[in-house]
This record gives structure tokens, sequence and C-alpha cells, in this order.
């Protein structure tokens, strides 16, 4: 749906890959070769499962008939399949005149070039880039040689025109998204666990890939660069070779070929045999190129055989030749306009404050103009009209020229908007001084370059102005103070009282938090009720001033009499936990026909259930299975015979369970009483720990029916025979 939504002429396929088939990549062991895992495949390196085809229909029946594999390492051989996928052109079914997508889908790492000559491998021979399918489509050389490297399969898929579709899940991501920046044109997408949203994903890949185009010169000469420019106003990306161009949209390229002067310091002339070249252009995603032939011109080009000799152009001291002026003698610059025989021009470039160079040794001096030269530092330009400035010399400030804040020019920091400075190291905004209470500097100093500065008699220390005591924690520090002070409560009531110094005084409303120091409240342990209370130090010294509201904060009252109830209410429950208890026992003493209980009805004489033999049989196979409802076959007059009914729902068809008998003589119990045994060798000795743990099984599995039945009694001491074909059937 998603591939139509986009074309209605297009293909699909599908193949699968798991790794190399020895060690140590796969288990070798001769049942993991036949199925690695329950209900999977035998182990392979790839295979060509669907070739590509028109038909949907087909497309989804087939794969719906797969089934997975495994192998042992946690790396997969998939770059083995992809290097198949791409040269292997007729068996995968590639058209000509299509677009080429491989979604590569998978939840592991991948191997690569020099994994298959590990020790255990020991596949020295190098990927040779070769189709090697056999007829139904499985890669046959697996091990004859090793995993291709990353630039073959780039350089592969490239040629081929395949664009590669990364959908991995969260545990491989980080190695494919550092794969998919190596190819020109790619996309990636993050699967989730269940592959719910593969969707999505393929959506998002084939419109990213159709909204870009990489158009890149191949087989570029030696001697030769190439670059490819757009003449419209398709927006390329940070890649100069991939441009923007939505699907239908017609585009202008332009193809700029440029000779080279010189390659490992021999010019390109001397290169007699590699002075031509063929040049291929292709958009990524066709098939269909472009082939340019290219010559080096080493012989005079006709331009320099018209050369103007003393041309006017060059004012007379130069030849006019290909489009820009040669000078003779001591004449330079562009048109040949400067005489460097001129001491005066060489006078104009030199520094009065430092005249023992020519433009500070940074620049050279044309018609008495220095022109600065580069700086061999990173970052360093000279600047000034004798080259006099570095940018590396403005002002910093943490290390950083200009603050990183503002721009270097001719050693003098400009400054970015919002900032000031010589280094540009102060903001001009005060949003760096507002306190706590959103003031500015606590109203005890001024914010000077972002930082406050107090006043020098408040005894403030805090960055911000605050004072002191505020800073250590005001309200934790009198509230025991206050407490013992104003409510004659707390830790410090009675004679540690007297310890206290601050002073303090009730009133009906405590002040707003915007004008004191700080606004407290805290909970009274002794009577459960909060209050509240303000705390103002004084000017010019570090004394307190406690305002207390006069009126407590407390929970509404009127629970007390609860506590009584809930007393009265856990005796009574014991009572009746008692009595049940007591019940019980007399319940148990009744049916052991002890005179203990008389007039309890449980106690009176009531029916006997019970059995002659059961027919319990184990499995000797994994292939037989028993199903065993438990009926009762006659009347419930004198005693009960319960029998087991077994089944063999194997060999035979079952019948419907409980269609024969009578509703009123059947005992009703919805849990199996299946017994999941294979018998052994132990069941047959009585003092096993299995032949007990199977008798304590089957007496718990009847008990547990009969509970059923009214007046049952409990098994005990259950006994076993050996049936010697039980089972077999």
């Amino acid at each position: 749906e998603v591939v139509e939504s986009m074309s209605s002429n297009y293909t699909i396929g599908f193949g699968k890959f798991v790794d190399k088939v020895t060690v140590p990549q796969t288990d070798m062991r001769p049942s993991r070769l036949k199925e690695p895992w329950q209900n999977s495949d035998p182990p392979f390196s790839f295979k060509n499962v669907i070739p590509l085809t028109p038909n949907a229909n087909h497309f989804t029946q087939e794969l719906k008939k797969e089934r997975i594999s495994g192998n042992v390492d946690a790396p997969e051989g998939g770059f083995d399949a992809i290097l198949q996928v791409a040269v292997c052109k007729e068996n995968i079914g590639w058209r000509k005149q299509s677009t080429h997508l491989l979604v590569f889908s998978t939840e592991s790492a991948f191997h690569y070039e020099v994994d298959g000559s590990n020790v255990l491998s020991g596949i020295l021979t190098r990927n040779d880039e070769g189709c090697h399918l056999d007829s139904k489509g499985t890669y046959t050389d697996y091990i004859l040689q090793d995993y291709p490297s990353i630039p073959t399969l780039v350089r592969l898929l490239g040629e081929q025109s395949v664009i590669p579709i990364f959908a991995v899940t969260n545990h491989s991501y980080s190695y494919y998204e550092k794969l998919s920046t190596y190819f020109p044109v790619s996309a990636i997408g993050r699967l989730q666990e269940d592959s719910s949203n593969i969707i999505e994903l393929l959506r998002t890949a084939f419109e990213n890939i159709r909204s870009k185009m990489e158009i890149r010169p191949e087989r570029v000469h030696k001697t030769m660069k190439s670059k490819v420019s757009s003449l419209s106003t398709a927006m390329s990306s940070s890649d100069s070779s991939i441009f923007a161009v939505m699907p239908g949209k017609v585009e202008e390229f332009e193809l700029h070929v440029k000779a080279l002067d010189y390659i490992d310091k021999t010019h390109v002339c001397d290169y007699k045999e590699e002075q031509k070249g063929n040049l291929i252009v292709k958009p990524s995603t066709f098939t269909d190129a472009l082939s340019l032939d290219a010559t080096l011109l080493c012989d005079a080009c006709s331009c320099e055989l018209n050369a103007q000799v003393n041309s006017p152009k060059c004012n007379g001291h130069g030849d006019f030749v290909c489009g820009h002026c040669i000078c003779k003698n001591d004449w330079k610059g562009e048109f040949c306009e400067c005489d460097s025989s001129n001491k005066g021009e060489d006078t104009a470039c030199r520094n009065p404050n430092d005249p023992s160079q020519t433009c500070s040794g940074r620049g050279e001096c044309y018609c008495g103009l220095c022109h600065c030269v580069p700086s061999e530092r990173h970052l360093e330009r000279f600047e000034g009209k004798y080259c006099e400035y570095s940018s590396l010399l403005c002002p910093r400030f943490a290390g950083f020229i200009c603050n990183g804040h503002g721009e270097c020019f001719q050693e003098m920091c400009g400054c970015k908007e919002g900032w000031k400075g010589d280094s540009c190291e102060c903001p001009i905004s005060n949003a760096t001084c507002i306190d706590a209470n959103g003031g500015l500097c606590n109203g005890r100093g001024s914010c000077v370059c972002g930082r406050c500065e107090c006043d020098p008699t408040d005894g403030s220390i805090d960055p911000a102005c605050g004072p002191l005591r505020y800073t250590l924690g005001l309200c934790e520090n009198i509230r025991t103070c206050v407490q013992c002070q104003a409510w004659n409560t707390g830790e410090k009531k009675g004679k540690n009282c007297n310890k206290c110094t601050n002073t303090f005084e009730f009133v009906e409303e405590l002040k707003a938090a915007e004008v004191v120091t700080e606004r407290c409240e805290f909970r009274d342990e002794e009577d459960d009720c909060t209050f509240y209370y303000t705390v103002e130090i004084l000017p010019n010294s570090n004394q307190t001033y406690v305002q207390v509201l006069k009126k407590k904060d407390c929970p509404p009252g009127g629970f007390l009499w609860l506590i009584p109830l809930i007393i009265f209410l856990m005796l009574l429950l014991g009572l009746l936990l008692l009595l049940c208890w007591k019940y019980c026992a007399c319940f148990r003493a009744c049916c052991a026909r002890l005179p203990c209980c008389a007039m309890l009805p449980c106690c009176a004489a009531g029916t006997k259930v019970g059995f002659k033999e059961d027919r319990y049989m184990l499995r000797q196979s994994n292939l037989t299975s028993l199903d065993t409802p438990m009926v009762r076959t006659n009347k419930p007059v004198g005693t009960d015979i319960v029998r087991w009914k077994v089944t063999d729902n194997v060999h035979r068809e079952p019948a419907k369970r409980y269609q024969t008998t009578n509703p009123d003589d059947t005992i009703l119990y919805n849990l199996s009483l299946r017994a999941t045994r294979i018998f052994n060798g132990e069941l047959r000795k009585p003092d096993s720990p299995e032949f007990n743990q199977l008798r304590l099984k089957v007496e718990e599995n009847l008990n547990d029916a009969y509970k059923s039945v009214p007046g049952f009694q409990p098994l005990q001491k259950t006994k076993f025979r050996l049936q010697p074909h039980a089972g077999k059937r």
C-alpha cells in the first residue's frame, strides 16, 4: 500500500539472511543444523525467496509460508546478502528503468571484512564481488570467501543504483545510523520490537528519498576535479552533490570540470599517458548516465596565442593574456598599475610606530596599500592599515575571545546585542540579579555587570544580597524559640526558653511575604495545629524581629469517640474468630465419631463416597494424553463407587464430555485431573521421592474433587500397582 501510493508501476520481492554456516557463527551440532530453534528452518547465509514481481497477492501468500532460522553469535551476515542483491541483477529481477530500493530490516549488528578470517572460521579469501546464487536463489560461496567491506558495498550499490533503507530496532540502531552516513542517499528508521511501525517507517523513508536527488560525477580522472551545481532554485543540502528536487519537477544542473595544477608536486602535464579521461554523471536514483570525454590542454591555449603585448588594459606595463595582465619588470597589481621600485609606495606601507617592516611583516605592499596575508595559526587573521592587528589579541573573558558574545575587529570587541564591556563580559539585562522574591538584589544593593554589588553596611553575603541568617535557614533556626515563647510548647519549653534572645509580638494579621525577610509556618506536634510567623532582619544589624499570628490553624475535632468503637470492634472480631475455630474443631471431632458436639448438623449420618480402584495411567510417550473426568455410577444409596473414565484423545475421536452421564449422578469438577508425568524407573520404588510426590498429587486431586459430595472422607495411604502396557497406546 505504501508503494502503491507513490507509483502504480512497481515490483516487490523478499529475501532473508542469517550468517555463514560455520563456526563460530553457527551451531554445527547435527540437531541444531537441522532445526536451530523450534519450528525453524536450517541455518543458511542468504536466500532470494521471492524475486521481484508485480503480483502483490503472490508476494503476500509466499511470504506467509516463511519461517525463521538462527545463528549463535550476535552479529549477522547481512553484508553478504546486500552484495548479492546488488550484483545479481537477473536473479533478483531489477529493472533497468526504475528506482531500486532495498529495505534492510534486522535487530542485530553486522559482520564485515576480516570477520570471516578469524581463528575458527579461517576464511581468508577476500570477497570477489561476484554473483553466486544457485537456481533456488541460495548464496553458495559463503564459506569460500570473506564478508564484503563497507567501501565495497557503498561502491557496488552506487554502481547498480540501489538505495538502502535500514529498518532496525533500538538495540542495533547506533551501528546502522553510522553505517547509513557512508551512503550518498539512504534512509534509516527505528523499528519497534513488534514491528508495529514498519508501515509508517517505510512511508517516511520513501518520501525522504523521493524528495532529494544526488548527482555525483563518477570515474573522475586523478588529474581533474569536478563539481555539480544547480541553475534553478533547488536548495542543496550540506553535501554539495545532493539537491532537494521534488518528483515531477524539471531542474537544470551544471557540471564544472577543472584540471589540477600539481599532483604530489608533479605538474599534471607531466603525466603524458593520463591526460584523457571519461566521466560518468548520473543521479543516484536513475540507471541512465551521461558519459563525457575530458582532455587536459597542456599545449598553449588559443587565448595564449592571441596575447596583447603591452596592452593598454595593463597600463602599457604588461601583456593581456587570457583575460588578465601579466606584468613586466617591477610593475605589479591587477592592471600593472603599481611600480614596486617606487620607494615612496613602500614607505606608505610601514607603520610609523614600527617602521622596521612593511605591512608589519604580515602582508604585501601594493601601490602603497597593505594586503594582509593569511596567518599560519588557526582562526587568526590580520587587520588594519598596516596589518598590525591580530584577531587573537582581542580582550578575553573566562578564556574566550570577547566572551563568545562579540566579534573581534582591530583588537577591539564589537559586542552582540544584549552584551557590553571591553570583553563583552557584562549582560545588559538584570535577570541574573533577581532575588528569590522577584526583587533586585533583595533591595540591599545594585546590579553591576550582571552581579549584585551589596551595600557595605547591610551585613549581606548572599550573591543576591540576602541576609546572612536568611541564607542559613532562618525559619528553622528560631522555630523552637517561637514555640516556647508564644505557645509554651516544643523542645525548649520551660527553663530552656529563657535562652532565646529574639523578641516577638502577637498580631492579628501577618505582613506580606514581599516586605519581610522570611514567612514561616510549622506544625506543633503537641496539638497537631499549624502556627505562622514572620521574621525580619533589623537594618544595620543582625537582630531579628518576629511577629506571630495569634490564632493557630487546627484540624477539626470530634473524632475521639471512634477510638473506643474501634477497640470494641477488634475485640468482637477476635471473639468471632475464636468461635469459628471452636466450631471447626467440633466438626472434625464429630466426623471422627467422638462425643464432642452432637448438636452440630455435620454429626448426622450421611452418604459415604469412596472408590474401589482408579486407573490413573502415566504417559510413557509425549504423544499420549489422558482426560479423566470423574463420574458417579449409581444412586446415592449405600456406598457409592467412583471410577475414572479414560479417553485416548490421540488415536481415536474423543467422546464428548458428560454426553451419556446422568447430570444428577455427575460430580461437577471444572479443573483438570490429568497427571502430566512420564513413567520412569523411580516410580517402581514405593520409597522414592517421585513415587511419594505422585501419590500426594493424586490424593490432592481426588480430595479436591470430592469436596462437592456431602460427608466425604479424605483419602489417605493411596497405593499403586504397575500396569505394564498402560499409556503406550
